[in-house]
């Protein structure tokens, strides 16, 4: 045989009998054998929720969530605590102080604030600074075709266009609109504070959630999200 072969032979044997080689395969078939919720732990997911109880039985539901539905669910307060059979009526929709689910058509109907005051829960637990100020909507003359509206509010001081433009336009996506754009405000308050998290979207059957975690947080969340329905979505 050619001794060119040979060796060649010699050396894919080599190759595919690598330690290296080998301990990725090992790890790769670990982290395919983790539970969600063990994927999160890893990552410090849960380090804000200090009720050993009340961890157990949200990981438990994001797990089962996944399992039955293969939608990645992040349970809010009033539903963890009615499966907890906990009496506990937490005005915050957040359990572990770094999801909030939102409706997009509430956005604009009146409870945008007080989404920004679930997401400013978060921000607090973390000393950042999440002032909000005067909120303030306009409507402008209302006719067939167009109806002005410009809706804008005061965070840390400064004033955010949230939406400008015509209510009427059937071919503007408003809670789009309005969930990507406070997307954007909230992660330029946060680069003002050199936080090292950031917010994404992670889109669900009928709400998205605003997330806030860590580079590897996020980079856990789309692994999981990439094998399943969601999307998640991130803005530069």
């Amino acid at each position: 045989m050619n001794k060119a072969l040979i060796f060649l032979f010699v050396l894919i044997g080599l190759l595919s009998c690598n330690p290296k080689n080998q301990q990725e395969q090992i790890n790769n078939k670990k982290q395919n054998s983790m539970t969600t919720s063990k994927k999160l732990e890893n990552v410090d997911f849960f380090k804000f929720i200090d009720d050993s109880i009340k961890l157990l039985g949200y990981k438990k539901l994001i797990d089962e969530k996944i399992q039955k539905s293969n939608w990645l669910t992040f349970p809010n307060n009033r539903y963890l605590n009615i499966q907890l059979e906990n009496d506990n009526k937490s005005k915050f929709s957040t359990p572990e102080y770094r999801t909030v689910e939102i409706y997009g058509d509430d956005m604009y109907q009146g409870n945008f604030k007080s989404y920004l005051e679930d997401i400013k829960l978060i921000l607090d637990k973390r000393n950042l600074r999440f002032d909000l100020g005067d909120e303030d909507l306009f409507w402008g003359e209302k006719t067939q075709t167009n109806h002005y509206f410009k809706h804008t509010i005061q965070i840390n001081g400064t004033e955010y266009i949230i939406f400008e433009g015509n209510l009427e336009d059937r071919s503007i996506n408003h809670p789009q609109i309005y969930v990507e754009r406070t997307l954007e405000v909230l992660n330029s308050e946060l680069a003002k504070q050199d936080s090292l998290e950031k917010f994404v979207l992670l889109t669900h059957q009928e709400h998205v959630y605003y997330i806030m975690g860590t580079t590897e947080i996020i980079k856990t969340i789309r692994e999981i999200a990439n094998d399943c329905n969601n999307k998640l979505i991130e803005n530069n």
